[in-house]
């Protein structure tokens, strides 16, 4: 995607969890109401890392079809609670559904989530959602927060033929959008599951890093701390005439 000539965006593709919903605040709050219950009064701090720790470690097996959605889920709760007869399956189910209930009722959008999002439908773009997880979790938490985008714009992982960053993922959401791939921006949190995958696709990518101190990065691909950077991202995308001002290389190797 290099050159003087760049097709107009037509669409721009946010990750969910931690870049418009607040997943790490809701499983903080979650942590703190749930782990005491059973036995786990260690610092919050600790519970937290404990726990996506846990995440990372069993997650991907989920995505990548080595573990069922519940199976992963028992992985965790097991390895969380040590100390905890939890050899029964339902006794380990019981004790998640507790954790989903207070994580669910801690489901928010992030504070420049909803004017990120108008601020690309004022430009006539399209607004879709791509998102690594199961389809009925992911869809409830974009009606729960109320999120301005329609169901059939969201596409979890589990409809399609790979999770984020495979390129079928991002190729599937491209058809799904009828637009090119050099008409389509990936917003996300991650740069080796949103930013590599989109751009392995053609896609452009931008980087919404929260904690980083100033986006003079010196990537490949450009870094926002906010959202609400969103405006000035897109003017100076759609008005530059030169050659990609968002992204223009891989950075790392995304699955094909």
């Amino acid at each position: 995607m290099t050159g003087p000539h760049r097709a107009r965006l037509r669409a721009v593709v946010f990750d969910l969890d931690d870049t418009l919903l607040d997943h790490q605040g809701a499983v903080r709050d979650a942590l703190r109401e749930w782990a005491p219950r059973w036995g786990r009064q260690q610092d919050l701090a600790a519970l937290v890392a404990d726990w996506f720790g846990l995440e990372r470690s069993y997650y991907p097996r989920f995505q990548a079809g080595e573990l069922t959605v519940h199976q992963q889920r028992r992985a965790r709760v097991r390895a969380f609670l040590p100390h905890v007869d939890l050899r029964d399956d339902a006794a380990v189910d019981d004790a998640f559904d507790g954790y989903w209930q207070a994580y669910e009722r801690s489901w928010r959008l992030l504070p420049d989530a909803a004017d990120a999002v108008t601020a690309v439908r004022v430009r006539g773009l399209d607004v879709a959602v791509l998102t690594n997880g199961r389809a009925s979790d992911q869809r409830r938490k974009v009606v729960a927060t109320g999120l301005d985008v329609p169901q059939e714009r969201v596409f979890p992982s589990s409809e399609l033929p790979a999770a984020k960053p495979h390129v079928a993922a991002f190729r599937s959401v491209q058809d799904a959008l009828g637009a090119d791939a050099d008409e389509l921006l990936m917003v996300g949190d991650n740069a080796s599951v949103d930013v590599a995958g989109a751009i392995a696709a053609g896609w452009y990518a931008l980087l919404v890093d929260r904690a980083r101190p100033d986006t003079d990065s010196g990537s490949a691909y450009s870094v926002i701390t906010s959202l609400a950077e969103m405006d000035r991202v897109l003017d100076r995308h759609m008005q530059s005439p030169q050659g990609p001002s968002i992204c223009a290389a891989a950075v790392t190797q995304a699955p094909q």
